[in-house]
């Protein structure tokens, strides 16, 4: 482990204009996505902030603190190319009916867990703060519109702007079985000194939703929900794909 460490701090010191950025939205593996840099000897970090931070303007010196950046919502990855103008991009990705389903998964992981803390019942029980759990549990369908329009929005940016560009890769970690040959493969294309093979076979750490007892009538309902509006708004960037 000690190596390990030492060659992260060469990496770091070998690549000041440089760090490892998934851009993608939460839920589609970043949990994996980190392990695996950690595997690797990098410094990763795992968390919401450096998504948020990268919208503020004099955010710059946070991302001292690693190498690898996973996790949160959408970036402003124009900021954060402009600070570390030689970094790698990776649009993590997932099946979009998967990926709706995790989400709703996740929301009513939350409030199983609120209701059993609080003992309140329904939106009660989330208190104060939790607005994208409030919001889908008060108006589903209109969350869940969101959720899909804010994707596909954010998709089509960030591909229209990394567009025959290197150093910008789509992985869909949850969906590709060899997620990780392909992520060490883009490493070692731009000059990441990784050793082809460390990663450990089949890695999968996708734990977020919680192995929460959920009320399946309620799950089930918001599964089809999703269904229902998926066909509402087919998606046109998929559809021109086939």
């Amino acid at each position: 482990m000690l190596g390990l460490r030492r060659r992260a701090r060469r990496i770091r010191r070998s690549f000041d204009d440089r760090r490892i950025f998934c851009i993608g939205l939460n839920k589609t593996g970043t949990t994996s996505l980190h392990q695996a840099f950690t595997q690797l000897g990098y410094a990763s970090s795992h968390s919401v902030d450096w998504a948020r931070l990268s919208f503020v303007a004099d955010a710059k010196p946070f991302y001292h603190r690693a190498y690898c950046f996973s996790d949160g919502g959408p970036c402003h990855y124009v900021n954060l190319e402009r600070w570390f103008p030689r970094s790698l991009f990776i649009l993590n990705l997932r099946n979009e009916r998967d990926w709706l389903r995790s989400r709703t998964k996740h929301v009513l992981a939350e409030l199983s867990r609120s209701e059993k803390r609080t003992g309140a019942q329904g939106i009660e029980a989330l208190g104060p703060g939790r607005f994208s759990s409030v919001d889908f549990l008060r108006h589903p369908d209109l969350a869940i519109d969101t959720w899909i329009a804010s994707r596909r929005l954010y998709h089509d940016r960030v591909r229209r702007h990394f567009e025959g560009r290197t150093g910008f890769l789509e992985l869909d970690v949850p969906g590709d079985p060899v997620w990780a040959e392909r992520l060490e493969t883009f490493l070692l294309e731009n000059g990441e000194p990784v050793q082809r093979g460390r990663l450990a076979e089949g890695i999968h750490a996708n734990r977020r939703d919680g192995p929460e007892e959920l009320d399946a009538d309620r799950l089930a309902a918001s599964f089809e929900l999703v269904d229902r509006r998926l066909a509402a708004y087919p998606d046109p960037v998929a559809a021109a794909a086939e």
